[in-house]
């Protein structure tokens, strides 16, 4: 799985149905370097981003 929201999302329920899952991000930690310009970690979910997070 990717590590983004939406495949860290799936990573949860396949966990909770008993899979094992690895979890991959292809870019480095973006708090660990420097800043490039155009890239953002800021994060904004409407209510139907939320509710998946809920469950």
């Amino acid at each position: 799985m990717g590590a983004g929201l939406v495949g860290s999302l799936l990573s949860l329920f396949l966990a909770r149905r008993g899979y094992q899952v690895d979890v991959y991000e292809r870019r480095g930690d973006m708090r660990r370097g420097g800043a490039v310009e155009g890239r953002s970690i800021n994060l904004a979910l409407s209510d139907r981003g939320w509710r998946p997070w809920r469950r």
